[in-house]
């Protein structure tokens, strides 16, 4: 009864090494075959919203509450709080090492990114030209403007980068700093331009014209 079993493993096993292996892939999405639709241009800023609210750590979940409200009176680091990251917050003793921050860096450049692939992409196509596209390219400027209005309160002058980032070189990627008069010159602009959105979005949370405008009034 072993043999016959271990025979019937050995042919199946010689049996399936048998067929080829097809590595021919059947669809590829890329930015260059990507942008053709309308729920294209949704998934993309939709992607936006996933850079800074995704996850426990992300920007719009626990880390701009712990890098800011841990800096006052209302809120400090307890017994609990054994990171030595976050125990640096409540004593205001953090620096450029501080590994909240620099996620805040992170993060905040990565949904800038986003948004700067969304605009620049969602523009350039001809056949997406109708009121929802423009309402997707002001919308992504909207998340654009909160994040640079974010990073500009914390680090004052920052790298202003308005389009998508397309190589990994040191002359792409070590960008110098911009005055903040200019940033928030840039944050004004894109938020004079999402005021144009729609009142009310079908989709709850998305942003609208009410939160262009009570924005641009904080600005």
């Amino acid at each position: 009864m072993k043999n016959i079993t271990l025979y019937s493993l050995l042919l199946i096993f010689s049996l399936s090494a048998c067929n080829p292996l097809d590595e021919n892939p059947k669809a590829f999405i890329g930015t260059g075959n990507f942008y053709n639709t309308t729920e294209d241009a949704d998934a993309a800023v939709l992607s936006i919203y996933n850079a800074i609210n995704s996850s426990t750590h992300t920007l719009y979940n626990r880390l701009i509450q712990i890098s800011t409200e841990m800096a006052t009176d209302d809120y400090e680091a307890g017994p609990r709080a054994r990171n030595a990251h976050v125990r640096a917050l409540s004593n205001l003793t953090h620096d450029a090492s501080n590994d909240r921050m620099l996620e805040i860096w992170r993060q905040s450049y990565d949904g800038i990114n986003r948004a700067n692939v969304a605009i620049d992409n969602i523009a350039k196509n001809p056949n997406l030209n109708s009121q929802k596209d423009k309402d997707l390219i002001n919308e992504a400027k909207f998340l654009r403007a909160v994040l640079y209005f974010n990073i500009v309160r914390w680090f004052g002058d920052v790298p202003l980068v308005l389009h998508e980032t397309k190589g990994l070189t040191p002359e792409v990627l070590n960008v110098t700093n911009t005055p903040e008069a200019e940033v928030y010159a840039q944050i004004e602009a894109d938020l004079l331009d999402s005021e144009a959105l729609p009142e009310v979005q079908s989709v709850k949370g998305r942003v609208t014209s009410g939160a262009a405008k009570s924005l641009l009034s904080k600005v």
